[in-house]
């Protein structure tokens, strides 16, 4: 039998897991939680902690291996591929050592040279060609302050990187590449084309031999080298797959390939992702990702040239058409590029599939805090409580004895716990077994000095807390009795753009109880979402809910009524992506005829659980919907 070995480069941690031919996992693990370095409204991490997790990760993976498949051999394995944080960038000098840390996706320094960038292309050419709004995180203006602020590091640097898998692919190949998913959000990608833009890298005063070669998720991009050999323990020779920006993975893992499919992520942060025929460049906030392996089929192809003649009908906001993205451009490959099986080369661009996100920076993160403030150690847990109609406010007892999270069973939706490594569990009581571990994509709210691996909130949070709140909400009621509330602790990207906003609650009288204004909290995610969803045109088909948040029934329910819609909920999801992986590898080495087949095999995998909505409360829910619409500029309004 072969294996392949699967891994995952987030922000906390590298997940490691090794899959059969089946894509089911026989051995998996976590590193450590790694230092994040913040301050000056910096972010960023040192690459060789990267490399560190990695080895650490990949070490316990094939011991665990050796201890549980007879006669396990590295040699065995038939590939590595990777997904990783996107959005960042890494320096690298000649011998592609680190010149300084990493700048994360959720560094936004760059504000200035973005400002500097739009005034050189304008806003509208930079939208058209990469798909995407012109800031500060990106890392192409970030490059720009790198050069200005930094000189001498910039001199040394003879590489860019941009999503934490390439540094580590790099580091057991040598090899320097980029999937075209991932590359969509630096800012330097024509989405349409696939390749580099010359115009802009040359706006920004860039010289292109720094950047990577394109590829596409599924190419071989080299094998396990001598000293990688010794370091890691894989067998020397065995081959590494370019491998998929984080997003990309997610929405592959996810069976979303055509329009009016839509998964919604629920992290700390959370996301929409859905298959357009075309870039959305009319909504501020979208964020588009080239198309090639999720999404290249089902009329959707983007490696043949095949364009889809509109985008499907169904809902608009009334906004006005979408706009194509794309135009005249000077393009080429970085040097040493294989663009081939990326470009159609025949001037007419690569095809129209995108993967059209809407970004979310308040998801997660709002379902932690309620539970923290309502079902925290810092008021009533409803523990030992006398007063069976006690809400979680009054009981009067302050002190509930909690330490961090330390299972790998961890219930939380965004637990940062070393020890919650988020493996497979055999079994827990009758629920799915499998544990799904909440990874945000946005950790603005971070406040913790430098450096910093968790969150401010976390600690105070624990399994016992969540299980409080799941029966806090329980006993809540649709409306939350005339409760709203503008979830917006982190500021905002989607449905405005507005870092400094904060959140409000509205309609509270001397009835409200905890259980109304937690609920509230959700309900407001869940119209953020809805908003979300109604920028897309193509009416929903299919709606499937992963991430942590998925793990609190009546917050799916929520869901289900808020967006009138059936929700198919994973309960497997942490895994998907890993089996994703597994499978591209295998349809690189021929297993699989078609992407189809391996988008078929993937649903085959699913576990999950469907939530139909209600329809009296759907009703409900529209009504307070609309009035929701207002609280956003009636907030704003007061400065």
């Amino acid at each position: 039998m072969g294996y392949v070995a699967t891994f995952d480069a987030g922000t906390t941690a590298v997940k490691a897991a090794l899959t059969d031919d089946d894509g089911i996992i026989i051995a998996s693990c976590s590193s450590g939680a790694m230092p994040l370095f913040t301050g000056d409204g910096h972010r960023e991490q040192d690459p060789f902690d990267w490399w560190r997790a990695f080895l650490q990760a990949a070490h316990a993976m094939l011991t665990q291996a050796s201890q549980s498949v007879p006669k396990f051999d590295p040699a065995d394995i038939l590939g590595i591929i990777m997904s990783g944080q996107m959005q960042d960038v890494i320096a690298l000098d000649g011998q592609l050592n680190p010149v300084r840390r990493a700048m994360l996706y959720s560094d936004g320094r760059a504000d200035r040279e973005a400002g500097e960038l739009a005034e050189i292309v304008g806003d509208t050419t930079f939208h058209n060609l990469t798909g995407n709004q012109l800031e500060g995180s990106l890392p192409l203006p970030k490059l720009m302050w790198f050069k200005r602020h930094e000189p001498q590091n910039f001199a040394k640097t003879r590489h860019v990187l941009f999503d934490a898998k390439d540094y580590l692919v790099a580091r057991l190949t040598g090899a320097l590449s980029a999937d075209v998913v991932a590359s969509s959000t630096v800012g330097a990608m024509d989405i349409c084309r696939h390749v580099w833009s010359s115009r802009l890298i040359d706006a920004a005063g860039m010289d292109e031999l720094l950047f990577p070669a394109l590829r596409n998720p599924e190419d071989r991009v080299g094998e396990i080298a001598g000293r990688a050999a010794e370091t890691t323990g894989f067998a020397l020779g065995t081959p590494v797959f370019a491998g998929i920006g984080d997003a990309g993975a997610t929405t592959l893992a996810s069976g979303v390939t055509k329009p009016g499919e839509y998964n919604i992520n629920i992290g700390t942060s959370g996301w929409i992702a859905a298959i357009s025929p075309e870039p959305i460049t009319d909504q501020i906030g979208v964020a588009n990702l080239a198309c090639t392996t999720v999404g290249a089929h089902n009329g959707v192809s983007v490696g043949g040239g095949r364009n889809s003649d509109s985008r499907a009908g169904g809902k608009s906001d009334g906004s006005g058409a979408n706009k194509r993205a794309g135009g005249n451009d000077t393009v080429k490959a970085a040097e040493g590029g294989v663009i081939s099986d990326v470009s159609s080369g025949d001037g007419e661009g690569a095809g129209g599939g995108v993967i059209s996100g809407v970004p979310f920076l308040n998801a997660g993160n709002v379902h932690r805090w309620i539970t923290s403030v309502f079902a925290g150690n810092r008021i009533c847990e409803g523990i030992d409580c006398e007063d069976a109609s006690c809400e979680g406010t009054d009981c009067g007892k302050t002190d509930c004895g909690k330490t961090d999270c330390g299972s790998t069973a961890c219930g939380s939706t965004a637990c940062e716990a070393t020890a919650c490594e988020a493996t497979v569990n055999e079994g827990r009581g009758g629920r799915s077994s499998y544990v799904a571990h909440g990874k945000g994509r946005d950790d603005r709210a971070n406040a913790n000095p430098r450096p910093s691996t968790s969150h401010s909130l976390s600690a105070s949070v624990s399994r016992a807390d969540y299980s409080l709140m799941g029966a806090m909400l329980a006993r809540s009621r649709p409306g939350s009795n005339g409760v709203l509330c503008l979830p917006y602790l982190s500021g905002e990207r989607f449905p405005v753009m507005n870092a400094s906003i904060r959140g409000a609650y509205v309609g509270l009288s001397s009835d409200t109880t905890a259980a109304d204004m937690a609920r509230a909290a959700l309900e407001g995610v869940a119209f953020s979402i809805r908003q979300g969803l109604e920028i897309f045109d193509a009416e929903p088909s299919e709606i499937t809910l992963i991430g942590g948040g998925a793990r609190e029934p009546v917050w799916c329910q929520i869901m289900a009524d808020v967006l009138g819609h059936p929700i198919e909920v994973f309960r497997n999801a942490d895994v998907m992506p890993a089996a994703a992986l597994s499978f591209l590898v295998q349809y690189a080495l021929g297993r699989f005829e078609s992407l189809d087949e391996v988008t078929e095999r993937l649903r085959a995998c699913r576990d999950s659980v469907t939530y139909e909505p209600h329809m009296e409360t759907v009703r409900l829910y529209d009504e307070v919907y609309s009035r929701y619409r207002s609280l956003y500029p009636a907030i704003d309004g007061l400065g």
